[in-house]
C-alpha cells in the first residue's frame, strides 16, 4: 500500500467516526428504547456499538477475539465458561493471549497486560445482563457451526455476519431455520 492510499484509508476513517458521532450515533441512541442488555461479540465490534450508543460496557467479551468454533463453544457452554480461569500463553503478539477454562483460545487484543485482562473480565462478568445481543462473524466457521449458532435457542436475539457465498448456501440448506438475509447479514429467529 502507498503512502497516498495510506493517508486516504486514515482520513477517510476519522471522516466515518466523525459523521457517525454527529450524526448517526445520536439518532441510534434516541431510537434505543431498551438500554437493559448486553453485547456478547466474538470480536471488537461489539465495543464499537457499546461506544456508538453510549452504554456501560455489561460483557466480559469487549475488546476480545474468539476464533470463530470456539466462540460456538463458548456460547454453548457460556455458564462454564464466565465462572471458569484464564491461563496465559506466551507469544510474540503485542497484547496478551490465552484460554478461557483450558479450552477457548481468546486474543485479549486491546489490553496491555495481563492483569488488567483478569480485572476487566471479572468486573464486566458480574454486570452481564439476562438480555443478551449475541454477535458473530462467519470468516473461518464451519457450516456446521453456523446451523448450531442459528439453533441457539438460549440467545433469540443473535446476528451473525456472513459473506456472500455463505448466505446463498444457507438459504439453500437452513430449510427448517428462520433466516433472513439483509445485505450479507444473516439473522436467526
Amino acid at each position: 500500500m502507498n503512502l497516498k492510499t495510506k493517508i486516504n484509508v486514515i482520513l477517510s476513517d476519522k471522516i466515518g467516526r466523525q459523521i457517525r458521532k454527529v450524526t448517526l450515533n445520536p439518532y441510534q441512541r434516541h431510537r434505543l428504547q431498551n438500554y437493559n442488555f448486553s453485547i456478547l461479540s466474538q470480536n471488537c465490534v461489539g465495543s464499537i456499538w457499546y461506544h456508538d450508543l453510549g452504554l456501560q460496557f455489561t460483557s466480559p467479551t469487549i475488546n476480545m477475539k474468539f476464533n470463530p468454533n470456539d466462540w460456538i463453544e463458548f456460547l454453548d457452554n457460556i455458564d462454564t465458561y464466565l465462572d471458569a480461569d484464564i491461563s496465559f500463553l506466551p507469544s510474540e503478539k503485542p497484547y496478551p493471549v490465552g484460554r478461557i477454562g483450558g479450552d477457548i483460545f481468546v486474543e485479549f487484543v486491546h489490553y496491555h497486560s495481563e492483569e488488567e485482562v483478569l480485572n476487566k473480565w471479572c468486573q464486566r462478568r458480574h454486570r452481564l445482563l439476562d438480555r443478551k445481543v449475541v454477535l458473530a462473524f462467519d470468516e473461518g466457521m464451519t457450516d456446521e457451526n453456523v446451523i448450531k449458532f442459528l439453533d441457539m435457542d438460549k440467545f433469540p436475539n443473535r446476528l451473525l455476519f456472513i459473506n456472500k457465498e455463505r448466505s446463498l448456501l444457507l438459504n439453500v440448506s437452513a430449510n427448517n431455520h428462520c433466516v433472513s438475509v439483509l445485505g450479507g447479514v444473516m439473522q436467526g429467529c
